[in-house]
């Protein structure tokens, strides 16, 4: 993931998040089962995110990363293995001659 990525990433979750006012200021007056609902969805809300953005982000860029070490490594290896297959090949069919 870029940086680019993880900063709009990064913006997109703070704008989403209401920090106007204080958690103390949040609660006061409230009852401790509509501080638990406050935070569940709170919760909910974040795991929501994390599962429909992050995940998927994450998800791709694993795949991007892992998609080039294997095509570097297909590199490297596969010339020296058809080189070799080829020289194997060259020997048998000049002694069969």
């Amino acid at each position: 993931m870029s940086e680019e990525e993880i900063t709009a990433f990064q913006q997109r979750l703070s704008s989403d998040q209401d920090v106007s006012e204080s958690p103390s200021r949040m609660a006061a007056g409230r009852s401790d089962d509509q501080i638990e609902s406050m935070v569940r969805r709170a919760v909910e809300q974040a795991l929501k995110d994390i599962s429909e953005n992050v995940i998927p982000e994450l998800s791709k860029s694993l795949v991007e990363i892992v998609s080039e070490r294997i095509e570097r490594v297909i590199q490297e290896v596969v010339p020296e293995l058809a080189e070799g297959a080829i020289k194997k090949e060259i020997e048998r069919l000049q002694k069969g001659s």
